[in-house]
């Protein structure tokens, strides 16, 4: 099956968007872990399911806006207190 032009131009631009994102998602993993919170706890206090925030991290999905509004407004130790 061949691939039209367009089709071709979706899939580039789908993968320089994602190559883009990319350190956005794996500096928000390094706070998480730097804080020593787990991706579970984390994500029962954002409203979200583990299974996509594990995805977020990896950045297979893109983080919503409303997302990223609340974690760099008033950054990841508001929403979980340190496991010590």
């Amino acid at each position: 099956m061949r691939k039209t032009n367009a089709r071709k131009a979706c899939i580039h631009s789908h993968k320089v968007e994602q190559n883009t994102y990319r350190p956005a998602c794996e500096t928000l993993k390094k706070a998480r872990m730097l804080m020593g919170i787990s991706k579970e706890r984390l994500s029962a206090r954002m409203g979200v399911q583990p299974n996509m925030w594990a995805k977020y991290e990896n950045g297979a999905l893109r983080i919503p806006d409303r997302l990223m509004l609340k974690i760099f407004t008033f950054g990841l130790d508001f929403w979980c207190e340190r496991d010590l």
